[in-house]
């Protein structure tokens, strides 16, 4: 066999086996559980960031509202920053006020307010599947910086005075 031909065939075993292995190399899985604190982080802030830039939303036909469709889901970022004790967690549940009222509209004015403390609030309604007469209390989820929790004391303590409002302006109008 010729000299050249051998290292020809050898350059081309060696450069298809290199070949293969990039072309197949599937990076390992780290958990969520295993992934940084800055990669949460990072995640937050890339939602938030792109959440609150007004060009990522269209107008909804027969509406004056705009909607947008959320990047990847950060419930699971934020519960893995509230574990590294970064920020923390409150699941609040108003039981005088109205899923449907000023005052739930009041808490997402006024977490847009806040939102360097307060990272993240989600109202949750009712499961879709189970689904219980009446009317159904307001339920909030909360993430928000330790320095946060006078604010959202703050938060709560005026959606009940805009309920009690609500309430008693109800009650004349009757």
């Amino acid at each position: 066999m010729n000299s050249r031909v051998l290292v020809w065939s050898i350059v081309s075993f060696c450069s298809g086996f290199v070949l293969y292995h990039v072309l197949t190399y599937e990076p390992e899985y780290v958990p969520i559980e295993e992934r940084s604190v800055a990669h949460h982080w990072k995640r937050v802030r890339e939602y938030n960031a792109y959440m609150w830039d007004r060009s990522n939303y269209k107008p909804v036909p027969g509406t004056d509202m705009a909607a947008t469709t959320p990047p990847d889901d950060i419930e699971p970022s934020l519960m893995m920053l509230e574990k590294a004790h970064e920020i923390e967690h409150a699941d609040l549940v108003f039981p005088l006020i109205p899923e449907h009222s000023e005052a739930a509209i009041h808490w997402m004015k006024f977490c847009s307010e806040h939102r360097d403390t307060i990272i993240y609030g989600i109202g949750r309604a009712q499961h879709p599947d189970y689904k219980p007469s009446g009317e159904h209390p307001l339920r909030l989820h909360m993430w928000f910086l330790k320095e946060a929790k006078p604010d959202i004391q703050q938060m709560m303590k005026e959606m009940e005075a805009i309920a009690a409002e609500e309430k008693l302006n109800s009650t004349i109008e009757k």
